[in-house]
């Protein structure tokens, strides 16, 4: 049985670059276009589609050519973290348009991973080209997050009970238990 669906975001098939599910209702997808533009699918009507969500053309920032990754966050309203490689942009669920709330200073360090913390509002951990850093206040301000994380590239960042799991490029996998401030 095979139960491949292609679906593409116009008639003019722009790709889709990335994809991700809310947590809280699993029947609720989200997925963007390279360019930025946002669209949302409601799984459980079988017969639906990726539909465009209103007012939701990210005006990419200079430089950025591919969003690459979509972050939900739930705590304590859904929001959805758009990532590029220079600029994380925010979608606040409440038809306004998605914002860019940073644009990383440093040109040769690339945005490669984001994580929200479970259980502490406004916190985000990033990933780059060159280590781990730490948001407070939902990502417009950021700091160096060394501990016990390497200053290596960040692929990929996870939490799961209570540890921060860092994934890099050619240096294993990494993990430590962030303490509040």
């Amino acid at each position: 049985m095979n139960s491949t669906v292609t679906e593409t975001a116009n008639s003019n098939a722009v790709p889709f670059s990335a994809i991700t599910f809310v947590p809280q209702d699993p029947d609720r997808a989200f997925a963007v276009t390279q360019n930025g533009q946002l669209f949302e699918r409601d799984f459980s009507n079988a017969a639906g589609q990726f539909t465009p969500v209103s007012l939701s053309q990210w005006a990419l920032p200079a430089g950025a050519t591919l969003v690459s990754r979509l972050i939900p966050v739930r705590t304590p309203d859904f929001k959805l973290y758009l990532l590029t490689q220079n600029a994380i942009g925010r979608y606040d669920d409440d038809g306004q348009p998605i914002t860019t709330i940073h644009n990383w200073p440093d040109p040769n360090e690339s945005l490669m991973s984001l994580v929200s913390h479970p259980s502490r509002d406004e916190t985000l951990f990033l990933g780059t080209s060159r280590g781990v850093y730490l948001s407070e206040d939902g990502g417009a301000n950021w700091e160096q997050y060394s501990r016990a994380m390497p200053a290596v590239p960040i692929t990929e960042l996870s939490f799961d009970q209570g540890y921060l799991y860092a994934a890099t490029f050619g240096r294993g996998l990494w993990r430590c238990k962030p303490c509040p401030r």
